[in-house]
């Protein structure tokens, strides 16, 4: 996910790694965008080759994100969007996401096991952090310890828009950065 659409989504897929379904639902304020790959369809021999999913988002929208991913490698650059919430419910993942600072309050909240995490934040949002984890390595740039698992950027008070990330992760790697 990187790109922008002027629609509401613009959703491709390349490879035979499973066949994929996408619905929106919309009421009178909101619309619910739900991916989903179909079950059974995932086989493993060398005539499976990787499912590649490209999403394109509109940039008008007040997005809440929620994945709930498995064996997974999630590339989200999420800078150009309002981001209000992004949830990622993730396992044996690889996931990096770049947030963005076009939200005054962004909430994102990530549960992972055996997963490789990279989170960027921009330099110009406050970020407050909390971690929970167990047998997980950490790089962390930028941020300044408040207390035990507990981290703050320095412009936390002063900043217009504000990230607040918790990570709950078990034997994983993640890395969150500034840019």
């Amino acid at each position: 996910l990187s790109d922008t659409t002027s629609q509401l989504l613009s959703f491709t897929k390349k490879g035979k790694g499973g066949k994929f379904t996408y619905a929106v639902k919309r009421s009178e304020e909101k619309a619910s965008i739900y991916i989903e790959r179909e079950d059974g369809d995932l086989r493993f021999n060398d005539d499976n080759k990787s499912a590649k999913i490209k999403l394109a988002l509109n940039t008008e929208p007040i997005w809440d994100v929620d994945l709930d991913v498995g064996a997974a490698k999630l590339d989200f650059d999420l800078s150009k969007f309002k981001v209000k919430k992004l949830d990622l419910d993730g396992g044996a993942t690889s996931c990096e996401i770049k947030l963005g600072d076009k939200y005054e309050k962004t909430y994102v909240n990530i549960d992972a096991g055996a997963s490789e995490i990279i989170i960027k934040v921009p330099s110009t949002s406050g970020c407050d952090l909390n971690l929970s984890t167990v047998l997980s390595g950490r790089t962390i740039s930028g941020f300044e310890k408040v207390d035990h698992g507990h981290y703050r950027t320095d412009n936390f008070d002063s900043a217009q828009n504000k990230i607040f990330i918790t990570v709950d992760a078990a034997v994983s790697s993640y890395t969150i950065t500034r840019y």
